[in-house]
């Protein structure tokens, strides 16, 4: 029987290269690749042509086992391997454009409640009024001023109250935000942002409070007879100095407000 069954085999096989030059015709004219197609259109598309090509491709796979079994060289195929890794990728992007489509289309059946509606709008003012703090405080930087010709070793006191005084309108925003009950979706944002603030006005506060006590001693202890005759507080100083211009230094090379007083 062996004879017949090869004979049937090459029969099926030239009938197979037949039908696919038609259907790699017709996907290269008419598939799912051809251009000005809407979604939609390509998409059904897409899914006739793989039925189709699911069916040759499991008959290849039968035919090859055929050649093998009876000696014969194998046919490779490929514009069918091509036409499987186009159709692999185009399911994977079909598939989630109609998931969207889908999606987006059934919430027109949804009954809408007054609840939902409202919600809806309170997030949406929660997260414009959180955007404008986290906008303004990305892009807020402190400002410094020179001190007895030894660089900006201050920071401006000015400018600085009134960064502290911006602070704290930002924290009364933060609060609002935070005792409000439509708050869920940014609850996290909030309680970071309203963690970093505070530290931040506290540690700007602090900032201003020790600046004046080392403006204070620079005056005592630089250049004046009382050094001479304090020499263990002067060398103390002198360390507390030192600290004190690298904090300055620290401060110029990361100017932003937030991410100087509570980043790494």
């Amino acid at each position: 029987m062996q004879s017949k069954f090869q004979e049937d085999l090459k029969c099926n096989l030239n009938k197979f290269r037949q039908d696919k030059l038609e259907y790699c015709n017709e996907y290269k004219f008419a598939g799912p690749m051809q251009s000005g197609l809407s979604p939609r259109e390509a998409s059904d598309r897409l899914l006739l042509f793989q039925n189709r090509f699911d069916g040759m491709w499991r008959k290849l796979q039968t035919y090859q086992s055929g050649e093998e079994l009876f000696g014969l060289p194998q046919t490779d195929y490929p514009d069918l391997v091509q036409i499987r890794k186009e159709l692999n990728l185009l399911q994977k992007l079909y598939k989630l454009y109609n998931d969207v489509i889908d999606r987006v289309s059934s919430y027109y059946d949804i009954p809408w409640g007054e609840d939902i509606c409202i919600s809806a709008m309170k997030e949406k003012d929660i997260e414009a009024k959180l955007r404008q703090v986290t906008n303004e405080w990305s892009v807020h930087e402190l400002t410094f001023q020179s001190f007895n010709n030894r660089g900006e070793l201050l920071l401006r006191g000015d400018t600085t109250a009134e960064t502290i005084g911006q602070l704290e309108d930002s924290l009364m925003i933060l609060g609002s935000l935070s005792s409000n009950r439509y708050n869920a979706p940014f609850k996290k944002q909030i309680q970071q942002w309203s963690f970093d603030l505070s530290n931040t006005n506290e540690i700007l506060e602090r900032w201003l409070l020790v600046q004046n006590m080392w403006v204070y001693l620079e005056a005592v202890f630089v250049g004046g007879d009382i050094a001479k005759q304090l020499p263990k507080e002067a060398k103390r100083f002198s360390k507390i100095d030192k600290s004190w211009q690298k904090i300055m230094q620290r401060a110029h090379e990361t100017p932003g407000v937030v991410n100087c007083c509570v980043g790494e």
